[in-house]
């Protein structure tokens, strides 16, 4: 083996190694965004579930609003707590 393709060689690995190196910090970046990826995510299906209720909400709302607790029915009261896990109960104005 020759001394250019000796030094050939060893440019080629440096080569190899610097992407590597690109190729690894990329990942790393990846993997670090996984997170935010799926907090989107729950977002997203959670402003779906609102969109998807937020008129059924504001008519439960409508119904209850003025009784006590006490004078709501079992179904009524599943409802409200139904809205009000999405965040729809009271409704924003």
């Amino acid at each position: 083996m020759d001394l250019q393709t000796i030094q050939d060689e060893v440019h080629r690995l440096q080569q190899t190694m610097s992407d590597l190196g690109r190729q690894r910090a990329l990942l790393d970046q990846f993997k670090s965004l996984q997170p935010l990826d799926l907090a989107a995510k729950r977002e997203v299906e959670q402003a779906e579930l609102q969109l998807a209720h937020a008129d059924d909400c504001a008519k439960i709302f409508h119904d209850t609003a003025d009784s006590r607790v006490s004078d709501l029915t079992v179904r009524q009261t599943e409802q409200v707590k139904a809205c009000q896990s999405l965040n729809l109960y009271p409704p924003e104005k």
